[in-house]
């Protein structure tokens, strides 16, 4: 049996095997263990320790000379101490920039309603029958009695799975100074993108005017644009659609630039001093709203990159009109909203964490990279759709 090796030295009582912290009697025999000191003060003393040995190499030389720190850097080290000597430079505490995705309006537009299925199926009463004059007539005694009847029709909705991931190496967790946080930062990362999707899906599906009835739909000509066209009457298109609506309308959606249009419109402005006898120096949606009473204006500045480097917004250049119920699902049976979107509450999950439907799950992958690395999965289940074609309605092109 091969004999151990030991790196010995003499020690109060013994010797001190340096390899192993263990301390051994004149008879080999071990007597005690040193304790070892936790890994950020050993950093501390060796940084310390190499200062203090270059710092000497230094001033036997006459001239600065460079040492590699604990973290593999390279530093100038001075005959003398000098701050770098004290401090290493870190991440600030409370600095990290970046960028913000804009607030998006989907969950405004297209409200959710938590279901315990992925798919399942949903009841509307029939919007024909709630509006059809039915004559109660006056007949002969013992005749018979008018009737109408309630129509109930039902719809499908099949939700869809959208799933994404972030890959955080170990070597990053391991390393990462406040305020990074990297896992939370992929979650982040993660969270922003999937509501970039959801807020696309809902744009495209209320600003399709195949979605809904042709008498809540207008498409404006050049020459009635909101950005400058000669015959343009902003606040008339809204009217039309508010009018045409089977419900009162109580939403407007536009783009910022759609909205910047809409405020700085010469008809808009006479509107607006009209009401207020003064012309005032700035106007915002909210403002001309309430003048003109007006449903709210909601604003949606979400930009995305459509292609290379060029911004484009959400929302595009059309106005939605919208009609929400005031209680999210409705209960009395004679609401509906434009839109709905059906999300699973993700039922009961083996791993990972459930929270009003979106599931976080975090697992090791020991496969990638030399050290692996974390890997955070977010997912949801949702149904964006019309609940009905004859809420609400559309302007088409109003920016053009």
């Amino acid at each position: 049996m091969k004999a151990n090796k030991r790196n010995l030295v003499a020690y109060e009582g013994g010797r001190l095997d340096t390899k192993t912290g263990e301390v051994l009697n004149s008879a080999g025999q071990v007597i005690g263990q040193l304790q070892r000191a936790n890994s950020e003060d050993e950093v501390l003393l060796s940084d310390y320790a190499a200062r203090y040995y270059y710092s000497r190499v230094a001033l036997v030389n006459g001239g600065p000379v460079r040492m590699t720190d604990s973290e593999g850097d390279e530093r100038l080290i001075n005959m003398d101490l000098a701050q770098g000597d004290v401090h290493t430079d870190a991440a600030l505490p409370n600095y990290a920039a970046g960028y913000k995705l804009a607030a998006g309006v989907a969950d405004i537009a297209a409200p959710f309603v938590m279901v315990g299925k992925a798919s399942n199926k949903y009841n509307t009463w029939d919007a024909a029958n709630a509006f059809k004059r039915v004559l109660p007539n006056q007949n002969t005694s013992g005749g018979q009695v008018a009737e109408v009847n309630p129509t109930l029709s039902n719809s499908t909705y099949s939700t869809n799975e959208y799933a994404l991931g972030a890959f955080v190496p170990q070597n990053v967790i391991g390393n990462a100074d406040a305020p990074l946080r990297p896992m939370q930062a992929a979650v982040k990362r993660v969270m922003n993108a999937l509501m970039l999707e959801r807020e696309i899906r809902v744009a495209t599906m209320l600003t399709t005017a195949a979605n809904f009835d042709a008498s809540v739909v207008t498409t404006l000509g050049a020459a009635f644009k909101w950005n400058g066209g000669a015959s343009s009457d902003p606040v008339a298109d809204l009217h039309a659609i508010i009018e045409a609506s089977y419900m009162p309308v109580t939403g407007i959606v536009m783009s910022e630039r759609t909205a910047h249009a809409f405020i700085r419109n010469p008809n808009v402005q006479k509107f607006t001093q009209y009401k207020d006898g003064v012309k005032p120096g700035t106007m915002d949606p909210g403002y001309v709203a309430a003048v003109l009473e007006l449903p709210t204006i909601y604003r949606a500045d979400m930009k995305y990159q459509a292609s290379g480097t060029a911004m484009s917004y959400v929302w595009g250049n059309d106005v939605v009109l919208l009609h929400s119920p005031p209680e999210n699902p409705p209960q009395d049976q004679e609401e509906v909203a434009t839109a709905y979107t059906f999300r699973w509450d993700g039922g009961e999950a083996p791993d990972g964490q459930v929270t009003a439907g979106f599931q976080v799950r975090t697992f090791f992958d020991p496969k990638r990279g030399g050290r692996g690395g974390m890997q955070v999965v977010v997912v949801h289940n949702d149904a964006e759709v019309i609940t009905s074609k004859f809420v609400g309605g559309i302007i088409k092109a109003a920016w053009q």
